[in-house]
């Protein structure tokens, strides 16, 4: 039997920045975007962005936007969308009125079970640590907490066996 996640449903809400602050964020944002842009390593985002207007540098990778095309692409964007659990009563709905806790990080490092000791992590530090987390009722998202540094370079295809 699965069991179904329940989300934190917060009866406060914290506000850490001011509209003035956030609004300078957001410019600070948009010029950068449209000055600096953002180095793209690949082809096809590149093609992509030339599609849609975006001002593209191949030889350089870069790719500036105008605040204009930024705000348009937002607009697009759905207001919420599901994270799919490996079973449906286990997906996540994220849409701003809940919260939910989450395991994250993928360190490279770990402090062994056993003898307390700080060594490389390996894969099966992160089953032990998937373990965990399954048992812990608060936690809703999985994400790797350590790296299996003993598969090298194809860790990752081993992080989420």
């Amino acid at each position: 039997m699965v069991a179904s996640i329940e989300p934190i449903q917060p009866s406060f809400h914290l506000t850490v920045l001011s509209a003035d602050q956030l609004e300078a964020i957001k410019s600070a944002t948009l010029d950068i975007l449209e000055r600096v842009g953002v180095r793209f390593p690949s082809e096809r985002a590149l093609d992509l962005f030339a599609e849609h207007g975006a001002q593209v540098d191949v030889e350089r990778q870069i790719v500036r936007m105008s605040p204009a095309f930024v705000t348009e692409a937002m607009s697009q964007a759905p207001r919420s969308y599901v994270l799919g659990g490996r079973a449906k009563e286990t997906d996540v709905l994220l849409n701003g009125t809940r919260s939910y806790f989450s395991t994250e990080g993928c360190g490279v490092e770990t402090v062994d079970f056993e003898t307390g000791e700080q060594r490389a992590s390996c894969k099966e530090d992160v089953a032990r640590m998937a373990r965990v987390a399954d048992y812990l009722s608060s936690v809703a998202l999985y994400w790797p907490m350590v790296s299996a540094q003993d598969y090298g370079r194809i860790a990752p295809l081993h992080e989420l066996e």
